[in-house]
């Protein structure tokens, strides 16, 4: 059996969706990890300019630049990880209920793709708080 087309009968069919859900449960649960790490870092972040100020208060020697690089490179795996499982979800959504003419799975799959966009612009509102 191809992972990329549906099986025909009812028994491979069923294997095949059980599996789709294992992955996205899996893509689930990757993106939030990630969206906890990350709102960790922010919150430490806020936390110490919090207390240090408008962040200007950094002894001398102290870089932060790696640690700003890193955060830059900890949003973007999470933007991608949410625009994946927006897409995964959304799109097929979207064509299935255009192609069967049920508005109501279109609909659907497009509230999926407009909060997977509102997430996705949400963590730029984020990583410009830190």
């Amino acid at each position: 059996m191809k992972m990329n087309v549906m099986p025909t009968n009812a028994i491979e069919r069923k294997e095949y969706t059980d599996r789709m859900n294992k992955m996205k449960n899996k893509l689930a649960l990757s993106a939030i990890s990630a969206a906890c790490t990350a709102m960790s870092i922010a919150g430490t972040a806020m936390t110490a300019l919090a207390a240090e100020g408008d962040g200007s208060d950094t002894p001398a020697g102290i870089q932060t630049d790696k640690m700003s690089s890193l955060l830059d490179i900890v949003f973007w795996i999470i933007r991608i990880i949410v625009l994946i499982i927006g897409c995964v979800s959304g799109i097929p959504k979207v064509v299935q209920g255009q192609a069967d003419e049920n508005p109501r799975d279109r609909n659907n799959g497009l509230a999926v793709l407009g909060i997977a966009g509102a997430a996705f612009g949400a963590t730029f509102a984020v990583r410009t708080l830190i």
